[in-house]
């Protein structure tokens, strides 16, 4: 039952974390497609954005804390869950804004660094 409640709560984790990281990819997406590369235009966009990033980080914070606070889960499951949460909206984002798929080292380079964070936050 320990280990069903684990899987449930980090569903539940990973799926809010999915969902600010395709918040953060098409703000970030839109911006690298169609705002001039300038200090005035990154900053004038990013000022537009400037609630949206402090909501976000509100979210992406609180779900850390409910994480390990009260569904009692190690440090390191937050963090896996976060940075995979972000492979899958960069992969569907990625293709709906250029139409562009990773290449198989690509890919295999990103199979490699979620191990990687494995072994870099495991106690």
């Amino acid at each position: 039952m320990i280990i069903i409640n684990t899987i449930l709560n980090s569903a539940k984790i990973f799926g809010i974390f999915m969902i600010a990281q395709f918040i953060f990819g098409n703000i970030n997406l839109y911006q690298a497609k169609y705002i001039q590369p300038t200090f005035k235009e990154l900053a004038k966009y990013n000022f537009y954005f400037l609630i949206v990033y402090w909501i976000m980080n509100i979210v992406i914070t609180m779900t850390f804390s409910y994480a390990i606070n009260k569904y009692n889960l190690p440090v390191w499951v937050p963090n896996i869950l976060y940075w995979g949460s972000a492979v899958i909206p960069l992969l569907i984002l990625t293709y709906l804004w250029y139409g562009q798929l990773p290449t198989i080292n690509q890919s295999i380079g990103m199979v490699f660094v979620m191990i990687g964070l494995v072994f870099v936050v495991w106690k």
